[in-house]
């Protein structure tokens, strides 16, 4: 009897996971973005946090917030965005320099069940999960959670 066990696996990545790789998604976020737009290029950019944590993300997609622009809201990735470990999903800025995350009272970005995401080149501003304590700022020039 044969081992068919590698080929099991090779069929498993040949129909699941390499065609999603290979269909990666960027989605950018302008302040001139249409929350209706596709959000796969500049001139069809989304605008708002709200609209990205309506998505869901698959390995290998980048979500662009412009560089030099400020876009209120909390960040949030549950369990239907996860990114692989050679193929995160990655959260960062697009056209040189970073975009800043307004959160307010919230904590700015939360990931909850979900895993492999790259965060680059971003600054995060807010107080934290409903605190009253002073304004705190975090530049991210790299992070990584697994």
């Amino acid at each position: 009897m044969t081992n068919r066990k590698p080929l099991c696996i090779l069929l498993w990545l040949l129909g699941g996971i390499l065609p999603r790789m290979l269909l990666a998604t960027v989605y950018f976020i302008t302040p001139s973005g249409d929350d209706h737009a596709t959000g796969t290029s500049p001139e069809a950019a989304w605008r708002t946090i709200a609209r990205v944590n309506t998505g869901s993300f698959f390995p290998g997609d980048h979500i662009l917030f412009q560089a030099q622009q400020s876009f209120p809201g909390d960040l949030r990735l549950g369990q239907n965005s996860a990114g692989q470990t050679n193929a995160p999903v990655t959260i960062s800025s697009f056209w040189g320099g970073q975009a800043e995350l307004l959160a307010g009272r919230e904590t700015g970005i939360t990931i909850e069940s979900a895993g492999w995401v790259t965060i680059s080149d971003l600054t995060v501003l807010g107080d934290g999960r409903g605190s009253i304590r002073k304004r705190q700022q975090m530049k991210l020039p790299m992070f990584e959670n697994d």
